[in-house]
């Protein structure tokens, strides 16, 4: 899903793959990775140019920086996909042959996956699953997974997008949830959303725009679900949650009481918060109960 930063700290970073697992220079085939043989002579020039830099000497402090990071990343790529392609799952995600979504919702027909919108995003899901079966040959006792669908900035055509791509989501996680219990691991993953901000109540002629706060949800075996936690708004253009005049919302939940929440289940102790969350003082002293209560204690 590219680069980001929610999953980087002062220790760890972010480990990028694609939905077949590790990337690695194109056509690039080395005694430090194990990738199918290049058969053309420019992949033979490719692996032999990146050999040649992976095997120098180097004075300059950034060519040595550089030149460690590019053989480890290679070598973890390796790793990485010896132990990805060993994972095998048998539930079906949209994008695979043979998918069929469940009633009422609708994908095209066999033959034709390529097409199917919810593609991308299911296949990020498949990744990401065979990744949690790959966990122990990894040798990863925790693990964090980022996966992206944009495109919701609806200021036109509103509706019919939003129930196209709603379509798209609610396909990937009934997959998705019946892959977690395919593998064993519906108690102890936790998935939740996160975006920018929500939309304005009022309409600009054809949709919406930017407001303040949005409506998030988070699925899991341990989370406390079937409910709505916070205030639900007064969406009445009048209510007393209305703060503008172009209907934008005032949020009645912190961002930093929804991560707070999550950081807990992870297994981030309430002194730690704050370093974590430096702003979650301001909403939540912790040590108390749990900042909104929708993780299972």
């Amino acid at each position: 899903s590219g680069n980001n930063i929610w999953q980087n700290g002062n220790k760890l970073f972010t480990y990028s793959i694609g939905t077949s697992g590790s990337t690695l220079p194109s056509e690039y085939n080395s005694p430090y990775a194990t990738p199918v043989v290049s058969t053309t002579s420019r992949g033979a020039i490719r692996t032999a140019a990146i050999d040649n830099l992976l095997q120098q000497e180097y004075q300059n402090l950034l060519d040595q920086t550089f030149t460690r990071n590019l053989r480890e990343s290679i070598e973890a790529s390796s790793a990485f996909k010896d132990a990805f392609s060993t994972s095998a799952i048998t539930t079906l995600f949209p994008g695979d042959i043979g998918y069929l979504p469940p009633a009422p919702y609708t994908a095209p027909v066999e033959g034709n996956q390529g097409n199917d919108p919810a593609r991308s995003l299911g296949q990020q899901f498949k990744a990401m699953i065979k990744t949690m079966q790959a966990r122990q040959d990894l040798g990863l006792r925790r693990q964090t997974f980022f996966v992206n669908y944009g495109g919701w900035d609806h200021h036109d055509e509103v509706i019919n997008s939003m129930d196209r791509m709603v379509n798209v989501v609610n396909r990937c996680l009934i997959s998705y949830w019946q892959a977690l219990g395919e593998i064993g691991l519906q108690e102890k993953v936790t998935l939740y959303t996160a975006s920018d901000f929500a939309r304005t109540l009022t309409s600009n002629g054809a949709g919406s725009d930017h407001a303040w706060g949005g409506n998030m949800f988070v699925l899991g075996g341990s989370v406390n679900g079937g409910r709505v936690y916070g205030s639900f708004p007064d969406v009445a253009l009048s209510g007393s949650s209305v703060v503008t005049s172009r209907g934008a919302t005032l949020p009645a939940l912190s961002v930093d009481e929804y991560f707070a929440e999550l950081a807990l289940w992870l297994g981030v102790s309430p002194g730690e918060l704050p370093s974590v969350l430096p702003r979650i003082q301001t909403f939540y002293s912790p040590g108390g109960a749990a900042p909104v209560g929708f993780m299972q204690a």
